[in-house]
Formats: C-alpha cells, sequence, structure tokens
C-alpha cells in the first residue's frame, strides 16, 4: 500500500502514529510540521522513497527534526540509513529495534559525533538483529539513565563466510561487560544469549524489579545482592533440573517462571525452602515434565517418581504452581 503525502499531511496534532507495511514518501518540511506533535511513532515493513526534491529527505533521515519523539519502535525494516538514523533522534526516551537491518549499528563514528545522542534514554529493546561487529563502548557509555533493557537474541554475523549468511552462518552476540554500568536498570532481559550462566554484568547490578534469563542453558543461580530486590525472574526454556539454591536470595519474589525445564523436578521440600525465604511469593510458573500434564500428576504413576512431588506440591501449595498456558499477562 502506497501512502500518499497528502494523506500523511492531514495527521495534524496526532501524538501516535504506527504504520505498517506501506510505501512512504519523502519526508519535507511540511511533514516535519504537521507531526511535530508526535511523541510515539512506530514503523514496520515500510518502503521509504528517496527524495526527489532538494527540499525533502529519506524518512530515516527526517526523524531527527520531530523534536517531540520520545517513543520509536521499528520492527521488520531492512534499507539503508535506519536504524542509524534513530541515533539522531536526540529526545528519544524510548527505542526498540526488532528484525531489522542493523549490520553495522551502531556507529562508533556516529557516536563520537553525538555523544550525548541516547542520554535520555530510559528503555532500549534490541530483539532478533545481526550485526557485524559487538557494540562499541561509547554506545554503552551514553546510556547511564536507562532502567529497561531487552537483549534477546543478537547474533553476530561470521566476516568469514558472507556466502552462509543466509544459512545461519552466525553465533550470539556475547553479552557487553558494559551493561554492569548501568546502575539504574530495573528491568534486565538478557534471552536466547546462549548463556551457561548468570553473567558477572547481570551480578553487578543493584537495583532489578524484573529479571529475565528465558532460552538460555543455565542451570543454576548464585545467590548475589541483584537477586534481593527482583520480584519477577525468569529462568523459562533454560536446563533447570531442580530449584537453585540462590532464590532463597530473591527477598522480594513475587512471580517465577521454570517453564519449559523438561528435567526440572520440584519436592515439597526445595518449595517449602523457597515460600519461606520469599513471602511476597504468589506462583511459580511450571510446564511439562516428561511429557507429564499437571492434572495427570497422580501418585499411581509407576516409574515417575518426581511426578508424585509435584502432585504433594501442588496438594501443599494449590495455589502457588500456574500451568504454562494458563498464564495470560506473564510479562
Amino acid at each position: 500500500m502506497v501512502l500518499h503525502p497528502e494523506f500523511i499531511h492531514t495527521l495534524c496534532s496526532l501524538r501516535r502514529l504506527e504504520l505498517g507495511n506501506c510505501r512512504l514518501g519523502q519526508f519535507t518540511p511540511r511533514t516535519a510540521e504537521v507531526l511535530s506533535q508526535v511523541t510515539l511513532l512506530g514503523l514496520t515493513d515500510i518502503l521509504a522513497a528517496r527524495p526527489r526534491k532538494k527540499a525533502g529527505t529519506t524518512w530515516w533521515e527526517g526523524l531527527k527534526y520531530l523534536d517531540c519523539l520520545a517513543q520509536l519502535h521499528i520492527k521488520d525494516q531492512d534499507c539503508a540509513g535506519m536504524p542509524a538514523s534513530a541515533l539522531d533522534c536526540t529526545g528519544l526516551r524510548g527505542l526498540t529495534l526488532v528484525r531489522s537491518a542493523a549490520d553495522h549499528w551502531p556507529s562508533p563514528s556516529h557516536l563520537v559525533a553525538t555523544p550525548n545522542c541516547l542520554g535520555d534514554l530510559q528503555s532500549l529493546q534490541l530483539s532478533e538483529l545481526r550485526l557485524e561487529q559487538a557494540m562499541p563502548s561509547q554506545f554503552w557509555h551514553s546510556l547511564g539513565q536507562v532502567t529497561k533493557l531487552v537483549w534477546s537474541d543478537l547474533q553476530l554475523l561470521s566476516p568469514d563466510a558472507p556466502v552462509l549468511r543466509l544459512l545461519a552462518a552466525h553465533q550470539a552476540m556475547p553479552v557487553p561487560a558494559e551493561i554492569s554500568r548501568l546502575q539504574h536498570l530495573q528491568q534486565l532481559c538478557l534471552e536466547y544469549a546462549q548463556l551457561d550462566q548468570v553473567p558477572a554484568c547481570a551480578q553487578a547490578l543493584t537495583n532489578l524489579k524484573r529479571l529475565s534469563l528465558e532460552g538460555n542453558n543455565i542451570q543454576t543461580v548464585p545467590e548475589g545482592h541483584y537477586l534481593l530486590g527482583v520480584e519477577h525472574l525468569s529462568l523459562a526454556a533454560n536446563s533447570i533440573q531442580q530449584l537453585p539454591d540462590g532464590l532463597q536470595a530473591c527477598r522480594s519474589l513475587r512471580t517465577l517462571s521454570l517453564a519449559r525445564n523438561p528435567e526440572l523436578q520440584l519436592s515439597v521440600e526445595e518449595v517449602g525452602a523457597l515460600v519461606r525465604a520469599c513471602p511476597a511469593l504468589e506462583r511459580v510458573q511450571v510446564t511439562e515434565c516428561n511429557g507429564l500434564l499437571l492434572g495427570h500428576l497422580v501418585e499411581e504413576q509407576e516409574g515417575h517418581q518426581h511426578a508424585t512431588d509435584f502432585w504433594k506440591v501442588q496438594k501443599l501449595y494449590p495455589t502457588l504452581l500456574v500451568w504454562e498456558d494458563e498464564r495470560q499477562e506473564w510479562e
């Protein structure tokens, strides 16, 4: 679908604009004037036309003229100049990049030219990006006010095998050690990052309220001050076999996800100790255990001792265990 410039120019006084699966004309001074009040802009699978007039520019270059823009969400984009242009939006409070072309992002030269470009950013969400190099230290140094960081399924492209990129010739991007500098972080998601343990950068944070380590290969959780204030913890889709002792440090814990840990075994003693250590605990999310469903966990099932343990836990704590497909608003 093609959105005619005249249609865009009728959208005066908008505060929120989300566009998807369409072609946009060039960005002109009139476009900047009409969208001057937009605070949230969402762009999904957009084809931005090249400028034909001297007064025009591409949409990506025009973003910097939207002075009120506070939230920028870019998804499913594959075009030159994006998402580098996001660094020109100096008033951003939230930036989300999902499944978008970001091979050279962020550019070190761009960061040097605009050192305070992301100084007001509070939320940064990066998901399913393919990068050619690790993010430079300058990038993390500019994120001193960030309170929410999502790092999910970021891949480092292999420079030695460009022909094989379409065949997934890449590896997980290492979680940056500089995250430890983000001491204002309250929400941290390090998901699908091929982690074997809780990274040191996460353990260095002391103001976390929500921590997600979903989709890794973690078997245990070490104790530490980083857990003291955590209210919501997700260890879903890992290699957890039993409740980690470190969870008893989560004195403020309200919800815990242990879903999709196929070898998970819960004993009454372990759950009891967790409940005593975490008095605010409201629910523990679980999922299939060796093919057994929660409703089928009965003591008579021969050869499934841990099924019996699940049944006992459910009997003693009837409202604590929550089945994964029963949860609607886990996030």
